[in-house]
């Protein structure tokens, strides 16, 4: 089971989209704000969009710091450019206080009762590669392309410690609290302060035991304490468990997307339907 949805959202113009697939590096916005292009390349189910919207500046307190984050990501992107993993600062980005970011970062790691979600780390690579980020049938609705090395994971984790400097939170892998094995991923792909995308991805022999419906309930909730007021996630039409797994979540189908994303293990370059499911809080 994996959710098709896309952390940061809306799909990007054709042309730019293209755009981001030729050169593999960050697309500036209308506004100048960031936007990244990406395959997310592994961890976070999603169909993660080739587009990073409305990434915002750092906090001045931490604003050098951060940099050197984001100056090692785009290092990573050079040196991974199979997964697209770019990240850009623009010096007319507005700081992540100007634009309302919460104070409070979310925990690095939660449990429910039977799971630990936690913030991957570099060590996680292997693992990740392995139970699920390579796997042909895990991957089939996706919108990132399947592994093909374990240079696509570690993009993949030096583009979630990014997030998690950048935003209160980021992915989470998905680990079963009994025996610490690795099940899959999920977490929170901030577009806003106040709007974020989320999803899931499990590894084969971790379907159908209820685990995506706890792990997203939990997700939802982590948004919730950091001020999230429009939580949605995007599914490929003819995936019915992963509607379903989002029904008993808590989200509401509110339509579909026509022709809004690349699924890439099913149809590279094309853009497809989308379903866009959503949660909104009080």
């Amino acid at each position: 089971g994996d959710s098709s949805f896309i952390p940061r959202g809306i799909s990007a113009p054709r042309g730019a989209r293209r755009a981001c697939r030729k050169e593999g590096s960050g697309l500036s916005t209308p506004d100048g704000h960031d936007r990244a292009c990406r395959v997310f390349p592994s961890g976070l189910s999603a169909v993660l969009n080739a587009r990073m919207p409305g990434a915002p500046g750092v906090a001045s307190r931490n604003r050098q710091g951060n940099s050197e984050v984001l100056r090692r990501s785009e290092v990573k992107c050079e040196k991974f450019a199979a997964a697209r993993v770019c990240i850009r600062r623009y010096a007319s980005q507005p700081s992540i206080e100007s634009l309302g970011r919460p104070t409070v970062n979310a925990p690095t790691s939660t449990e429910t009762e039977r799971l630990l979600l936690r913030r991957p780390r570099a060590h996680d690579a292997i693992d990740v590669f392995e139970r699920y980020a390579s796997d042909p049938d895990v991957t089939r609705f996706l919108g990132w392309r399947r592994h093909e090395s374990l240079a696509d994971t570690e993009a993949f984790l030096a583009f979630s410690d990014a997030e998690w400097e950048r935003w209160p939170a980021g992915p989470y892998l998905i680990l079963l609290r009994s025996n610490g094995a690795l099940l899959g991923s999920s977490g929170l792909a901030f577009e806003t302060p106040h709007q974020a995308a989320t999803g899931y991805v499990l590894a084969k022999d971790a379907w159908g035991h209820g685990y995506a419906t706890e792990a997203l309930r939990a997700i939802v909730g982590i948004a919730s304490g950091l001020g999230v007021r429009r939580l949605y996630a995007l599914c490929h039409p003819d995936h019915r468990a992963s509607w379903r797994v989002l029904e008993k979540a808590g989200f509401r189908r509110e339509g579909v997307l026509p022709r809004h994303v690349e699924f890439p293990n099913l149809e590279p370059g094309t853009p497809l339907d989308a379903m866009c499911y959503a949660t909104t809080y009080d």
